[in-house]
């Protein structure tokens, strides 16, 4: 159900190349920067040298990162020397209807980042092609995937309930972790839970929607118009103030 995904793939993917997929696993730093130093260049264009910051002395490295289009994807950059640093970009995350909703992914997405790795969770072990096959299922199907999990216990799931409950669990003890109260932690998250216990996400209500008018008589056009307006008028109604959760 995520468009984005599918629609940067199809266009940048062509004649063989993948300069937008899900990424293969990396070991160590100098392998992260061999990748985008040895990826194909679509469009070759002038590189500028300049400037005072320390990775500016790295202009042609820069301008390959620029377009070394994976989802999940290493970061290098830098001030200067001393404030050099690597990390990770994760860019499939959707925009969403209301500003309470991005933060809960935002916030979910801190959390994990916190316990994950403080607590060795063991979905650190999790095999790469589940990895990936739970990428492209979320994308495809939303909340009815497949989705494979190594719950903090270690023990491999499929059950839905469990790998959410896990995944959230975490979010809230890493946020907590990260200065956050219990209270704050679960407000932060309260949009996602309820995703989760209704099986309802943005968008699979436009398609419920969408299936409803069409069973209802109007025609697939008339029927995407009619809830691109009502999804308007309803994100108007709670873009500040409200969550996808007070959508009838």
């Amino acid at each position: 159900m995520e468009n984005r995904i599918a629609v940067f793939e199809s266009v940048l993917n062509a004649g063989g190349t993948e300069k937008v997929t899900f990424p293969e696993d990396v070991e160590t730093v100098e392998e992260a920067v061999d990748r985008i130093a040895g990826d194909e260049v679509v469009v070759p264009m002038p590189v500028e040298e300049g400037g005072d910051r320390f990775d500016d002395q790295f202009p042609a490295f820069r301008a390959k990162h620029g377009t070394y289009w994976r989802w999940v994807r290493p970061v290098f950059g830098g001030a200067t020397r001393s404030d050099a640093n690597a990390r990770i970009e994760f860019r499939p995350l959707p925009g969403q209807p209301t500003v309470s909703d991005t933060v809960a992914f935002l916030a979910a997405f801190a959390g994990l980042m916190v316990q994950l790795p403080r607590h060795a969770h063991p979905v650190d072990e999790l095999d790469w092609a589940d990895a990936e096959s739970n990428f492209y299922g979320a994308m495809r199907e939303g909340l009815d995937a497949d989705l494979h999990w190594i719950t903090a216990d270690g023990e491999p799931t499929t059950d839905l309930d469990a790998i959410y409950a896990d995944l959230l669990d975490s979010a809230s003890a890493g946020l907590q972790a990260a200065g956050c109260s219990e209270a704050a932690a679960e407000e932060y998250l309260a949009p996602l839970r309820h995703r989760v216990e209704e099986r309802v996400t943005p968008a699979s209500w436009k398609v419920d929607r969408v299936r409803s008018r069409v069973a209802d008589g109007d025609s697939f056009a008339d029927a995407v118009t009619a809830t691109k307006r009502e999804y308007v008028h309803k994100q108007g109604e709670t873009l500040l103030q409200g969550t996808f959760a007070n959508w009838d």
